[in-house]
């Protein structure tokens, strides 16, 4: 008990030292890292960057030509007999749901928004599914 009591302590204090250099503007947002180092249970607030540079939630590769389609996206027999189990068989939509939640998570290691996916990852895993 008394160990989370100094984890809540320093986190507190961590946070409320970030919150006043930044801000009374003592510091530019590039210093967090060199500050955030005097707290090593605690990394520097990341800053998001478009996607041709490094971000902290992996990407889609921007070509996808077969080769990755073929690795990354071609459904195995054990995800679709899972997905068979898990989603309802008369309603397809629901079947590529799963399976395109299911690639994706296992190549980008979240599960990305299917509103927003680029047209050939959708398309190649529904003519795999024979949907």
């Amino acid at each position: 008990m008394w160990i989370l009591e100094i984890v809540e302590t320093k986190a507190s204090s961590f946070i409320g030292f970030l919150q006043s250099t930044v801000i009374s503007n003592r510091v530019s947002d590039d210093d967090l890292p060199q500050l955030a180092a005097g707290f090593p249970h605690f990394n520097a607030p990341r800053r998001f960057h478009d996607r041709n540079r490094t971000t902290i939630y992996p990407q889609l590769p921007d070509i996808l030509d077969n080769d990755w389609l073929e690795q990354h996206a071609r459904p195995s027999v054990n995800e679709m007999t899972f997905m068979l189990h898990h989603a309802d068989p008369e309603i397809p939509q629901h079947q590529l749901s799963l399976m395109l939640q299911l690639k994706l998570c296992q190549v980008l290691g979240y599960f990305p928004d299917l509103t927003s996916l680029p047209t050939p990852i959708v398309d190649y895993i529904r003519l795999q599914m024979n949907i």
